[in-house]
């Protein structure tokens, strides 16, 4: 499967709308979980331009900044998630 080469894809891109619409309605964020659960549970691939396996040390990139969150990419938390070890 291609990685997307923009530097946000699709259907991330539009998971990051719908979370910045949520703070800018409640700055609590309070569907924030369910948009990033969404968004793993829907098998998404696009991510992957963003999560990088280091064996020396921790690894994260930032996808997004804005006024409101830092949306980082893990590759240890996608790992969790997908091996159904956190949900």
């Amino acid at each position: 499967m291609a990685v997307c080469e923009a530097p946000v894809c699709p259907q991330l891109g539009q998971m990051i709308a719908k979370i910045k619409a949520d703070f800018e309605k409640d700055e609590s964020g309070p569907y924030v979980e369910q948009f990033l659960r969404e968004y793993v549970n829907s098998g998404a691939t696009d991510y992957r331009s963003y999560v990088f396996f280091n064996d020396h040390k921790y690894a994260r990139n930032l996808v997004e900044i804005n006024e409101y969150f830092e949306l980082m990419a893990s590759f240890f938390f996608f790992y969790l998630i997908r091996r159904g070890l956190i949900n």
